[in-house]
């Protein structure tokens, strides 16, 4: 019994050892899985907050980069650049104004100002292009057709026929015409002068015919040409008519005169409205387009040029009177500059 008591406590003890021990072995697991979890939940907690932390600082950034704002450009308008009238309309606006400061009939006034400037050149002249336009470029005949050929090959048998009906009536004394018989020749010069008229003294000068001999000279030139052979004695001829340029090219080919005149006296015409156009007004204003005008235009001289502004100018002296009444300005054009400038 003692014995059984023993092992009875025996076992008790141990079964509370075991207990005990087995108890201490998973509440020490337990708290090892509890610890790592909570190791775990901590990592887990640090890294979350680690990414809000990064997360926070990203938008951060870009509210400030969306929050700075960068100075742009102003937008400017665009002026505009006014454009400038031709020269064409501000001749017309300003021959208005010296109509209307004339006062009277002022499309009158207008058109007489303006028809100078629009005149055109004179039609006897004869430039290249007119010229050109005469000349008529000959075309190649075309090959005849068989038609043609065999109409050709009937009228000359038809020919000869008539040739040989010709020649057999010629052969035919009645037929034949009769000779002329031959003329004796009377030597006038060699006989005794007549006494019909008296007091005959030789010519001193012989009367010499121009004409006659231009048109001697013509014909001979006419006698003696030949039509070209090829194109290059065409473009001879052509060049020797003027058709053509002479080489070298001189773009002055038939202004020699204007060689001697320098180019200033073309640009600058201002100087010849000194004296007697006003220094300010709608006369003036006119008179300087009119000179601007000239001064562009590369197709008349110099001479024709003032004799655009000279008509100008006795234009507005034949009517100096109305323009100092009405205030335009005041003409004072001298006669012996009118007189000199006629002249030239």
């Amino acid at each position: 019994m003692i014995s059984l008591q023993k092992y009875l406590s025996k076992c008790s003890t141990y079964s509370q050892l075991r207990s005990f021990t087995c108890s201490t072995g998973f509440s020490s697991k337990k708290d090892e899985l509890e610890r790592k979890d909570e190791k775990d939940t901590s990592k887990e907690k640090v890294n979350n907050k680690l990414n809000d932390l990064l997360k926070l600082m990203i938008q951060k950034e870009d509210n400030i980069e969306k929050d700075v704002k960068l100075p742009q450009a102003v937008k400017r308008k665009r002026i505009k650049p006014e454009k400038e009238k031709p020269l064409g309309e501000k001749l017309e606006v300003a021959a208005k104004d010296v109509a209307a400061s004339l006062g009277g009939n002022a499309e009158k006034t207008e058109s007489e100002l303006l028809n100078i400037l629009l005149r055109s050149p004179d039609p006897n002249t004869q430039t290249l292009k007119n010229v050109l336009q005469g000349i008529k470029v000959e075309k190649s005949s075309e090959s005849p057709s068989r038609a043609q050929q065999v109409r050709d090959t009937l009228l000359r048998q038809a020919g000869r026929n008539v040739s040989e009906v010709s020649k057999s009536m010629q052969m035919k004394p009645e037929f034949k015409k009769p000779k002329k018989k031959s003329a004796a020749m009377v030597d006038i010069l060699g006989t005794a002068p007549s006494t019909y008229f008296k007091d005959l003294q030789p010519v001193p000068v012989p009367c010499v015919l121009h004409t006659w001999r231009l048109c001697a000279a013509r014909d001979l030139r006419l006698a003696i040409t030949h039509p070209p052979t090829n194109i290059y004695e065409q473009m001879v001829q052509w060049t020797d008519q003027g058709m053509l340029w002479q080489f070298p090219i001189d773009n002055e080919q038939g202004l020699e005169d204007e060689k001697q005149v320098s180019f200033e006296e073309h640009i600058f015409l201002e100087s010849h409205l000194e004296g007697w156009c006003p220094e300010k007004g709608p006369i003036r204003h006119f008179m300087e387009l009119v000179c601007v005008g000239l001064s562009k235009n590369h197709w008349l001289t110099v001479e024709e040029k003032k004799e655009h502004i000279f008509w100008y100018r006795d234009y507005f002296n034949d009517k100096k009177d109305l323009i100092s009444e009405l205030g335009a300005g005041t003409l004072e054009v001298d006669s012996g500059q009118q007189e000199k400038n006629k002249e030239i």
